[in-house]
């Protein structure tokens, strides 16, 4: 009988340390982010889909990042949906579409992957929530403006194709994105400032090359500072109302309600 707890109990470690031999370890320290900055692998991501009735329709294209500041473009941006913050190197355009009798909203999660499907080129993250409503049956062309996740590598251009991965795994990323999520850093909430014929009250391209540089110091270098993350807190938070009270619950993707947009509120 011992002899056979025994041989049961050698049996039981092999098992668990052939099952450890067989795990990947997915590098999650600054600078070895994996699909990020310079590191190897793949990147890691949560399962993410556009609500039931909303679809995509055709690809998600890269676009041109002229040779201007974010905030000068914003004047040929007023005439798009522009949605997002960033935009230094990398801007994707997508339609969308209202495949329902009712109105929509097609919600982005804070945190959202955008992996480009051609070699050596920039993969990219959405940093603060971001939603655009739809009209019955409505189709919409929207830009969405990102963040770079390979400093060095070629920023978007209108032959590089992306893919919604999902949102960020990466415990290094999720200290950035949990401060982040609700700040007033989107394109569309500059945007609507400028119609109101308000000022903001930081200056969006001093704003979005700082967030910028704070995303490479997890992907590229060493981490973030206490004075990076002392800025990233310093930015103003979107106001009361602005989103549902229930966004930040772990289901709330599962039953998101119609919200209009931040421009029209």
């Amino acid at each position: 009988m011992r002899k056979l707890m025994i041989f049961g109990f050698a049996l039981s470690l092999f098992a668990f340390t052939a099952c450890q031999k067989d795990e990947v370890k997915i590098a999650d320290e600054a600078g070895e982010i994996a699909g990020m900055g310079n590191a190897d692998g793949e990147l890691q991501a949560s399962d993410f889909s556009l609500p039931e009735g909303i679809s995509l329709v055709g690809d998600i294209d890269g676009t041109i990042v002229e040779e201007e500041t974010p905030s000068a473009s914003l004047k040929s941006a007023n005439s798009l949906f522009c949605y997002g913050s960033g935009g230094r190197y990398v801007k994707v355009r997508m339609t969308l579409k209202n495949n329902s009798n009712y109105r929509r909203t097609a919600w982005l999660p804070a945190g959202l992957l955008f992996q480009v499907q051609n070699s050596g080129y920039q993969n990219a993250i959405l940093l603060c929530w971001t939603w655009v409503c739809f009209k019955a049956n409505e189709i919409k062309e929207v830009e969405v403006w990102l963040y770079c996740l390979n400093r060095g590598l070629p920023g978007s251009l209108v032959n590089t194709k992306y893919k919604m991965l999902g949102v960020t795994s990466s415990k290094r990323m999720e200290r950035i994105i949990w401060i982040c999520r609700l700040k007033k850093i989107n394109v569309e909430h500059l945007i609507a400032l400028n119609e109101a014929g308000l000022k903001s009250a930081v200056n969006y391209d001093d704003m979005v090359n700082q967030i910028q540089d704070i995303i490479w110091a997890e992907t590229n270098d060493d981490g973030i500072t206490p004075e990076q993350e002392a800025f990233l807190n310093s930015l103003p938070d979107l106001e009361e109302g602005a989103v549902p009270p229930t966004i930040l619950n772990d289901d709330f993707l599962d039953n998101a309600p119609y919200w209009e947009e931040y421009r029209d509120q």
